[in-house]
């Protein structure tokens, strides 16, 4: 038996030795897949000789393909969500991602406390999503809103009187009120620098004295040409004084261009309208002479006058524009 067994290996490996010796060449057959590659895992290639002999190699694993994003945790209006992405043939997750939470969305005001009129009140607003407080605000306080005043004790001459006014709140506010004295003009004075005058009331019978300013003025000078005809307006603002006023005005003309002699052209008196006008008809006379106007401007106790002086086209006098004399009590 052992010999039977010997002689068996004998002759294979004779048979191997001729088959060496003999110098054989493997054709191959075609690759064939042995193994399918998956996502992550290599497949195997294969291919045979007609010997019987075979070899492989390795198929690279295919990687995963991006598929649907699915939702872990919705994110809300103060907290993070979050996502992954599955691979769209093995189902497997290959990334994940954080929601941003969204942040609250401005809803209404709610008033907590209405203000009033001297507190203030408060509101806060919500969010329209997650309804929770956003901000809070202070409302301003209303103030009173006061109706009209009415009398609680008539003022006389002599004696503050009393008014009042009623809030919708029921505060009341309370004020003092005096009253003028029905006053009747007897003098006016002046010491040192100061005019005063001494007025008369016939209900209580008081005098009393007030300071008062004296009358100033200034003169705005135009003219106005009209074909043939210029027209000279001339407008006076005055101010201070006691009562009303009255202008007396003396226009002066040159001589002749370039003249000192002035002659008294018109005169007007105890006018009252401020403004005045004066046509002459020969315009070149009005463009090449020189005027002088004096105004002397009247209340109920003193006047003051001024001169205004106006070279040819009614320009200011450059050095003597106008001279005037203090305010005078009669």
């Amino acid at each position: 038996m052992k010999k039977k067994i010997l002689c068996v290996i004998f002759l294979m490996l004779a048979l191997v030795c001729v088959l060496a010796s003999c110098g054989h060449e493997h054709v191959f057959g075609e690759w064939k897949t042995t193994k399918e590659a998956t996502c992550i895992a290599e497949g195997i290639e294969t291919r045979t000789c007609e010997c019987g002999e075979s070899e492989t190699r390795p198929l690279s694993a295919k990687g995963h393909t991006d598929g649907e994003w699915i939702t872990d945790k919705e994110a809300n209006c103060t907290e993070d969500g979050s996502k992954h992405q599955i691979c769209s043939v093995c189902e497997a997750t290959i990334k994940t991602e954080i929601v941003t939470k969204l942040g609250h969305t401005d809803g209404e005001w709610i008033t907590d406390k209405e203000a009033n009129c001297t507190e203030d009140g408060s509101k806060h607003q919500i969010c329209s999503v997650c309804e929770a407080t956003i901000k809070t605000e202070s409302i301003v306080a209303n103030g009173h809103n006061f109706g009209d005043w009415y009398i609680v004790q008539e003022a006389t001459c002599a004696v503050s009187g009393k008014k009042e006014r009623v809030c919708e709140c029921t505060v009341k506010e309370t004020v003092s009120y005096s009253v003028e004295h029905p006053s009747e003009f007897i003098s006016a004075t002046k010491s040192n620098d100061d005019y005063i005058a001494t007025w008369h009331c016939p209900t209580c019978g008081v005098n009393f004295d007030k300071e008062f300013a004296p009358i100033t003025a200034t003169c705005s000078v135009y003219n106005l040409y009209i074909s043939t005809y210029a027209t000279i307006i001339w407008q006076i603002n005055a101010s201070g004084g006691i009562g009303d006023y009255s202008y007396t005005i003396h226009m002066y003309e040159q001589s002749y261009a370039g003249s000192t002699n002035y002659t008294l052209r018109e005169t007007w008196n105890n006018e009252t309208n401020p403004i005045f006008a004066y046509n002459k008809s020969n315009t070149n006379q009005l463009y090449s002479i020189g005027y002088v106007f004096r105004i002397t401007i009247s209340d109920s106790v003193g006047s003051v006058t001024y001169e205004y002086w106006f070279d040819n086209y009614l320009n200011s006098h450059p050095s003597q524009t106008y001279i005037y004399t203090a305010y005078t009590l009669r």
